[in-house]
């Protein structure tokens, strides 16, 4: 299959870059990292997969609970909590 051509339409009136929230990176990755680091469960969950340990018990119980799904919500309150003290011009 022959995808030159796809990639002519594909690159044709890309939408720009949005750097809205590049101001906000480094203390949002330095906050998801803090509280990851700080979360046994997480720390335990990454033990488990690490050893390939997919059969514990252990990892049966982070199942019932979306580990990275929580923090996706954390880092999204951090994101909105930033950019209402910008707005509102705290620092």
């Amino acid at each position: 299959m022959n995808i030159q051509p796809l990639s002519l339409l594909y690159k044709h009136n890309l939408q720009q870059k949005i750097t809205s929230y590049t101001q906000y990176l480094d203390i949002l990755k330095t906050n998801s990292k803090n509280r990851i680091e700080n979360n046994k469960n997480y720390q335990n969950f990454l033990k488990e997969i690490a050893n390939k340990n997919f059969e514990a018990k252990s990892v049966e119980l982070f199942s019932q609970n979306d580990l990275q799904l929580v923090e996706a919500l954390n880092i999204t309150k951090d994101l909105a909590y930033l950019t209402e003290i910008n707005d509102k011009g705290f620092d």
